[in-house]
């Protein structure tokens, strides 16, 4: 009943339509058709001195024809063409073209090639498309004044998409716009009402489509065949005879659900896995990843992932409860975009099918695992936010203003995604695929060590560098001077083409008032006038290039803009963050690397420092055009993130050492350590490296040296003695010479036994000072 009456309302509105738009083309036609005024008859003997009378006005009417042609904007058509749907023949967009053309050549127009816009498999519901938004920017920029389309469906199926479009084509940018089928001119009276009636049916039929598809599935399921909502586990398959029933010309049969049995597998494992074996989720999806296990066939991701294993553990269709029609579509008029909302919970019972033969999972089991799914619901509830997102994580690109001086910059190598910032109040940068089992790189980057480590490389290479300093200023000039050649020579060489097209758009036009006005020189007048159009914006552009000429770049300009640079870099904003990026050429290449005699690893990073994207990165570019920097300039940097400690240093610095032939009571003196603990580390460093640790017997017999050197207490003697004469404590001695007391005592004992002296008790000195204080006082 509902629908007869929306019928009959359409009817009746289409009724009203069609008798205002016949009073408004009945009134037209009666003011086109209007009595002209009765002439008067001339008598025969008047009829030659007339014609010689009004030869002058003719001639001069003739003139203002042409000079009201010339001034009249030449016309220049375009078309657009689109078609929605992957089901819809490709060839559509030919045919629609070809239409265009054969309209377009009926009224005097051609159509260019670069002038046919089109969009395919895109709804014209929708307001964002390549191809319409590349016609109205062509429009707007006045590259043509005439738009043919096939049908006003193909322009927006939206009355609300519509109408502005025409109205800001027509009324704005001064196009004059055709729909061949339709009829509309908007050179006529009464297109607007055409176009406002033909877009409110264009827009119903999208209305009437939703329903009847709609009502076609209703009609499927009810019967029991499948819609296609079959998940992982399931599959369908055709039922003979079905196909006798539909219509078309290649009519396909019904398909019915059923259970695959080798999906249906991974569907008892990952049940078995959280219910029975307690796994985690996490634990869950890599494992799933690892084994390459199956998806469900209407999944858009290339890997699982959480929501899937939770999606797949919360669906009723495992235990023979098929839902359907839960959410429906509803459109932005306006954007064409589209956001699901959920039904009522009454109006989707009527869908609901219970299918125990499809059952998988026993009622038991899935009754115990909706209750650990609730439990771990419940222990991060007080993480999430309202809408249900753990605190921290964000949504949209994470790298568009980047938080962190290295978001977003290193890619690992292994898998290609890009490293995140997590861990511990976000300290660490860590691939995340590696949680996902996709990955085998697990080492986590600081980020502090990430950030302090590019910084030197790019302040060491770029901003104090002479040789880069140099190699910059050289390519500024360059392109300095490139654009002050280049820019001059366009000038006169667009002033020459210029001159050149008025030279030949005069003789079209000496030729027209001649009387030759055919076909061919009104074509050739028109394609030199649109000549000259392009030649003029092209001249006024360069024109007002050389009116900002840059100023020719100094080495005192050059050194402040690498100073500001490096403050850019330093100052932690997304600024530096973008800065950066240029600098590396968007990206840092990390691998794991095991560390030597060790079983944990680093990452290590290479990327390239270009000397144009050092120009780019201080905005030279944006100023001067010029000559192009070649890729040899460039300077491959490998980093490796290990942030050594001071044992490693120290080891390093001992092997070193050993290299040179210094044996290790040397090394000892030189570091001021022990020899132990130099033979310690030394030997803790050869193991790591593979190599068996030197006797240092046969060291110093092979280096044949004999070492004497100075035993710490007899190079601190002399400093030692020095103070001891100033009256000072000995504990106060030690902690001027920041070394213990008995080093102290051996340092006094050895300067006075060195000189064949007595070594002093140490009670004696002391009462000795109290003495001379006291007399001194």
């Amino acid at each position: 009943m509902a629908q007869l009456f929306a019928a009959v309302q359409l009817v009746l509105v289409t009724c009203g339509y069609l008798a205002v738009l016949s009073i408004v083309l009945s009134t037209n036609s009666a003011h086109a058709t209007a009595a002209p005024a009765t002439p008067v008859p001339a008598s025969p003997a008047s009829h030659v001195p007339a014609v010689a009378l009004d030869a002058p006005a003719s001639r001069r009417r003739r003139r203002q024809l042409r000079k009201q042609e010339q001034q009249r904007p030449q016309e220049r058509a375009a078309s657009y063409s689109r078609f929605s749907s992957g089901h819809q023949r490709e060839d559509s967009i030919v045919t629609q073209q070809h239409r265009c053309r054969e309209a377009a050549e009926g009224n005097g127009h051609t159509i260019l090639p670069d002038m046919e816009y089109s969009d395919e498999r895109i709804s014209g519901t929708k307001r964002n498309r390549g191809g319409l938004t590349a016609m109205m920017e062509s429009a707007a920029r006045g590259e043509f004044n005439v738009l043919y389309v096939f049908s006003l469906s193909r322009l927006a199926r939206e009355s609300i998409i519509t109408m502005p479009l025409l109205k800001r084509l027509v009324h704005v940018h001064h196009v004059r716009f055709i729909s061949i089928t339709e009829g509309i001119d908007s050179e006529r009276d009464g297109w607007e009402f055409i176009a406002s009636f033909m877009s409110l049916v264009h827009e119903h039929y999208i209305k009437a489509l939703s329903n009847d598809v709609l009502r076609g599935q209703e009609g499927i399921l009810l019967n029991g065949f499948s819609v296609g909502d079959w998940c992982l586990g399931y599959g369908s398959e055709p039922v003979p005879g079905t196909e006798v029933k539909r219509q078309g010309r290649e009519s396909k049969p019904r398909m019915a659900y059923k259970i695959d049995l080798e999906t249906a597998a991974w569907v008892l494992r990952i049940f078995k896995w959280f219910e029975k074996d307690r796994q985690a989720i996490g634990w869950i999806v890599r494992e799933l990843n690892r084994q390459k296990a199956p998806k469900d066939h209407r999944s858009t991701t290339p890997h699982w992932n959480h929501s899937l294993v939770v999606g797949l553990l919360q669906n009723l269709k495992y235990v023979g409860v098929w839902h359907w029609g839960q959410n429906y579509n509803e459109r932005d008029p306006e954007t064409g975009d589209i956001r699901q909302l959920p039904r009522a919970d009454e109006e989707c019972a009527q869908w609901t099918r219970h299918r125990p033969d499809l059952q998988i999972i026993d009622d038991e089991t899935f009754e115990k695992t909706q209750k650990l799914l609730q439990e771990n619901a419940d222990k991060y509830a007080s993480h999430r936010t309202r809408d249900g997102r753990l605190r921290g994580s964000s949504s949209g690109n994470k790298f568009g203003n980047p938080t962190y001086l290295v978001s977003g910059l290193f890619e690992c190598s292994a898998c290609g995604h890009r490293l995140v910032i997590g861990g511990s109040k976000s300290k660490f940068l860590f691939c995340p695929s590696h949680k996902k089992g996709i990955c085998n790189c697990k080492t986590q980057l600081p980020l502090q060590l990430a950030q302090a480590m590019i910084l030197d490389v790019v302040g060491k290479r770029v901003l104090t560098n002479e040789m880069w300093f140099e190699a910059v200023w050289v390519a500024c000039q360059q392109e300095w001077e490139g654009y002050c050649n280049s820019v001059p020579a366009e000038i006169q060489e667009v002033e020459r083409e210029l001159a050149e097209v008025d030279r030949k758009l005069q003789r079209l036009v000496d030729r027209l008032e001649d009387g030759d006005d055919s076909p061919e020189i009104a074509q050739r007048c028109a394609q030199r006038r649109a000549q000259r159009v392009d030649l003029t914006q092209r001249l006024r552009q360069l024109q007002q290039d050389a009116q900002q000429h840059p100023e020719e770049p100094t080495e005192d300009w050059l050194r402040t803009q690498l100073t500001q640079l490096g403050e850019t870099l330093r100052d932690g904003t997304p600024a530096a963050a973008h800065a950066l990026r240029s600098l590396v050429g968007g990206k840092i290449v990390v691998e794991e690397v095991q560390k030597s005699g060790l079983t944990s690893y680093f990452w290590r990073g290479t990327f390239r420092l270009e000397m144009d994207n050092v120009c780019q990165a201080m905005g030279v570019k944006a100023n001067v055009e010029g000559c192009s920097i070649p890729e040899s300039s460039g300077d491959v940097q490998v980093l490796d993130f290990v942030a050594r400690d001071s044992q490693e240093e120290l080891m390093h610095t001992i092997r070193q050492l050993h290299e040179e032939e210094y044996l290790g009571v040397e090394i000892g003196q030189i570091l001021g350590i022990s020899r132990s603990w130099v033979t310690t580390l030394l030997t803790r460093s050869l193991v790591r490296d593979g190599k068996t640790p030197e006797d240092g017997r046969r060291r110093r017999h092979q280096l044949n040296r004999v070492v004497n050197l100075p035993s710490p207490a007899e190079r601190l003697s002399q400093q030692a003695k020095d103070l001891w004469d100033q009256d000072l404590p000995m504990q106060e001695i030690a902690q001027r010479l920041d070394v213990d007391i008995s080093r102290v005592t051996a340092a006094i004992k050895f300067w006075f036994a060195s000189r064949g002296l007595p070594v002093p008790d140490g009670r004696a000195r002391r009462r000795e000072i109290r003495l001379r204080n006291r007399s001194g006082a």
